[in-house]
């Protein structure tokens, strides 16, 4: 089994979780059925800020590819947004590769929303480091957006020139 479509923010263990924010009840915390996709979104909040330095990432990352194989996918594409984890996006990166084991990859996250130039960064990322297989741009629209799919065509266009496999899930 493959997994091709994981947020490594979506997906830590509640015991981490809870070690990192010891006042979060973590038993009534997470996704359920039923929840808006503002809601979800609304959980990343606690996650994102939770992983919030290189170190976090890769351990993040480690045991998301342990939990992965303890399910039984052999194949895993992680994705997270290295420019809204607080250090730079390169550092952030770098964890996430020291976690990776050699059956997982990663794909690098823009929000929707997003200058056009993160964007453009996380190709720039994307053809330094060859774990990066893709990149995304994840979210909801917002009214108050000043950017849109349509400013982001260059960055996908220099992906796809350079063999980054490239994905949009928005709204």
């Amino acid at each position: 089994m493959n997994e091709l479509h994981l947020h490594v923010d979506g997906s830590l263990r509640k015991s981490t979780l809870q070690e990192w924010c010891p006042d979060l009840h973590v038993h009534s915390f997470g996704f359920s059925r039923g929840m808006t996709l503002e809601d979800c979104l609304a959980c990343f909040t606690t996650t994102v800020s939770a992983i919030n330095s290189p170190d976090r990432m890769e351990r993040a990352v480690r045991e998301l590819c342990e939990d992965q194989k303890r399910c039984g996918v052999q194949n895993s594409e992680l994705r997270f947004a290295p420019h809204i984890h607080g250090p730079h996006p390169e550092e952030m990166l770098d964890g996430a590769v020291r976690g990776l084991d050699n059956d997982a990859n990663l794909v690098l996250c823009g929000l929707y929303g997003f200058d056009p130039k993160k964007i453009e960064e996380l190709v720039e990322l994307a053809k330094a480091e060859p774990r990066v297989v893709g990149i995304d741009v994840a979210g909801g629209p917002k009214k108050t957006d000043k950017w849109g799919m349509h400013h982001y065509v260059d960055a996908y266009q220099e992906a796809n020139n350079n063999g980054i496999g490239t994905t949009i899930h928005v709204g």
